[in-house]
């Protein structure tokens, strides 16, 4: 993957059916965001088995269902979100709104088949973030 820019990273937003409304420091750091979700000892709050058929769609349900338990989305539709790879802590937060459908983890990727993304609340300080770990796709989440 070559090094994230505003560009690249909201073409990923809008493939992900996401629609990019600007850029914003947010009420949290993006680094400090990932850091939370990656940290050691950290226990995810639902594991999805990456190896049966259509794991990613119930990635997708299964994040949407968590970021709306802890506030994420907010009641316009809109969140912050953080895309992994090269360069992405350099970028602000995107502003986005959530359209109908959502693939995040078809597209919110890496490498093929490994979502990495955080998400945070426009309105409350909730976050949901997806990482790709050895026994499958963590969801994880504070508030």
């Amino acid at each position: 993957m070559d090094r994230l820019d505003l560009r690249s990273r909201d073409e990923l937003l809008v493939a992900a059916g996401l629609s990019v409304i600007g850029a914003d420091p947010g009420w949290l750091d993006p680094e400090r965001a990932w850091q939370t979700v990656v940290r050691a000892g950290t226990q995810p709050d639902v594991v999805i088995d990456d190896s049966r058929d259509g794991y990613l769609d119930e990635v997708n349900m299964a994040w949407l269902h968590l970021a709306q338990s802890v506030g994420v989305i907010s009641s316009d539709r809109t969140f912050f979100v953080s895309v992994a790879g090269p360069g992405a802590f350099a970028l602000p937060w995107a502003l986005v709104r959530l359209q109908d459908g959502p693939r995040m983890a078809q597209h919110l990727v890496i490498y093929p088949g490994e979502p990495e993304f955080v998400t945070i609340g426009t309105e409350t300080q909730g976050l949901c973030g997806v990482t790709t770990e050895e026994d499958g796709i963590w969801l994880l989440s504070a508030s």
